[in-house]
Formats: C-alpha cells, structure tokens, sequence
C-alpha cells in the first residue's frame, strides 16, 4: 500500500521505538495533572491521583517520556494526551509546540484537525437515526442512495487495461455500509485498479455529497457486497444518509444531535475567526530527519478552515 504518511502518524512499523522514545520523566511530572485535585477541566474533575482510578504513576511517566521524545526526536511538533476513566481526569499533559518557532508552548485548549477521527462521530449520527427507526440494517443501501442502484462489480482487467465487470448478487446494506464491506473503494490507496478507478474520477475531490455519490456509481463495485472488507467511502456516504434521513444539513445535525448537548463547543467543520489562533500547525517530513509545514495530505489540500468546507465529509473533516 503506498499512502503518504503525515509525521506523527506513523504506525508499529514507523520508526517510532527508538532508544530516544523511552526516556522516562520523573515521577512528579508524571502525576502533575493529578495533583491538581481541586481543578477541573469542563466540569470534569480531576482524581485525586492516578492510583485511585488503577493507574500506575510509573507507568505513566513512561508515556509521558514516550510523548516528549517523539518532540525531542523532531517527528512530532507537540504532542497532547488526556486519560480519563470514571468521570474523573487521570492526566492531562502537553508537549512541544502548535507551530514550530513560536515561543509559546502547546496549549491544553488547542485545536486539532482530527481527519478520520471523524468516522466514529458519524457513526454515532448514524446510530441516533437507528435508535429513531429510521433505518434497519438489512435495508438496500439504494433504498436512501438511489444512485448506486445498478452498480457493476470488477471482474477483472481485459488486456488493453479496461475492468471487466459482472452483475452485482445484490445491492449493499446498511449494515455493509456500516462495516466497509460494500465493495466501494476510496481512492487513497494505490493498491486495486478500482482505488485506480476512483483516483481517476476524482471521487476525493467531490464538491457535494450529491456529487461524491454521483462519481463514485460510475465506478464498480470492488468486490460483491458482503464478501470482503476495504477502508472505502462508506463513511463519507453515511453523511448523505444523515442527511436525507434527517432533513438537516450533516454539519448541523452534527450540531444540533451531539455537540451541542455534550458540550463540545469547538468541534466543527471549520474554526470561527477569533479563535484560529488555536488551530495547530500541519507538518511532515522535510526529508532530512526534520519537519516541514505540511501543504497537502493525500495529495489533497490542507484545509486551513478559515471558511466553511465545500462540504461536510463524514470520513473526515473535523476539528
């Protein structure tokens, strides 16, 4: 699979243990959250200390030392943990910088872009229009998205390079569509002649849910729904159905259903003006064991969100 990796995001096998990583932070920096007992954070207090909610304080002062080095090894620019469990604040430390070159230090209050952190949000909207009856999870998928109706499934390249394809056994469900085993493809990975297929198309670059589900029906099926998995489109789709099923924009259901009643007051698909001061900085690697202020990611362009998006992807878009 080649995916361009953002640092920071890098997995198991991206050079992430080495001997710089495990440097351990003393013990008191360890429980400095902790021992904050009187503070709270959003009406959430923090424990008394980690013991009282079965953390160890030496262990965690191995992941503290773990977040600072990925700062000191230069592959992330500022690192934020928070542990909670029961209601009450374990930890809450910070490390590094929101951009590079600012005096300031990463603030606990600073904002993320959380890409495809997105999906379990959406997933929740999904499952709030569950609990409302308004679907099931062996309806047709085209039974909200007509569009996909008719859909071919690959069946293979002829020799000039063209997909051959086969009649589709039946159409996907809802609950493929909640399981990325519809068949559909994403197109970030160059990794099957459909990921092809829908680079080609431009699904990614869809200016409108209406528009996403439009490009990606002109594309077969990767595989017969239910017989396979693939990190796919799926989630973005669900958006569409949020948003049909419900009459309301997907950004404001969003809104109006989650983030409202929680709490959440700065997650959102942009960043209002007054507050982009706290918008961290996007890197990656500058090729020289260094970081560079990343530009794209994707191969798409870094949203600066300054402006609402041209529109609210449910796989991934939040901050």
């Amino acid at each position: 699979m080649s995916v361009r990796r953002l640092r920071g995001d890098q997995g198991a096998d991206g050079g992430l243990h080495g001997p710089r990583l495990h440097r351990r932070l003393p013990r008191p920096c360890a429980r400095a959250a902790a021992e904050r007992t009187r503070m709270t954070l959003g009406g959430l207090p923090f424990a008394p200390s980690p013991e009282v909610l079965g953390f160890d304080a030496d262990r965690l002062g191995a992941l503290d030392g773990y977040m600072s080095g990925m700062v000191e090894a230069g592959m992330v620019a500022g690192t934020s943990t928070l542990l909670m469990r029961h209601g009450q604040i374990v930890a809450f430390n910070t490390f590094g910088k929101a951009r590079l070159g600012d005096e300031a230090a990463l603030a606990r209050d600073a904002i993320f872009r959380i890409y495809s952190m997105t999906k379990p949000v959406t997933g929740v909207a999904m499952m709030i229009l569950f609990e409302e009856g308004r679907w099931r999870l062996d309806d047709p998928v085209t039974d909200v998205l007509p569009e996909l109706a008719g859909q071919k499934v690959f069946a293979g390249l002829a020799p000039d390079g063209t997909l051959l394809t086969q009649d589709a056994i039946r159409p996907p469900t809802m609950r493929e569509l909640m399981s990325h085993t519809t068949g559909l493809g994403y197109g970030l990975f160059d990794v099957h002649p459909i990921e092809r297929a829908y680079r080609e198309a431009g699904v990614m670059m869809a200016n409108s849910h209406e528009d996403l589900v439009r490009r990606a029906a002109t594309i077969p099926l990767m595989f017969q729904p239910g017989t396979e998995w693939f990190y796919s489109i799926a989630t973005d789709l669900q958006a569409l159905v949020v948003e049909r099923l419900s009459g309301q924009t997907f950004g404001e259901f969003l809104r109006t259903r989650i983030f409202a009643p929680l709490g959440m007051v700065d997650t959102g698909f942009h960043v209002p003006a007054d507050q982009v001061h706290r918008l961290t900085e996007m890197y990656s690697g500058d090729g020289k064991g260094g970081l560079k202020a990343a530009t794209e990611a994707f191969d798409m362009p870094i949203n600066d969100y300054t402006h609402p998006p041209r529109f609210e992807g449910g796989g991934g878009g939040l901050v």
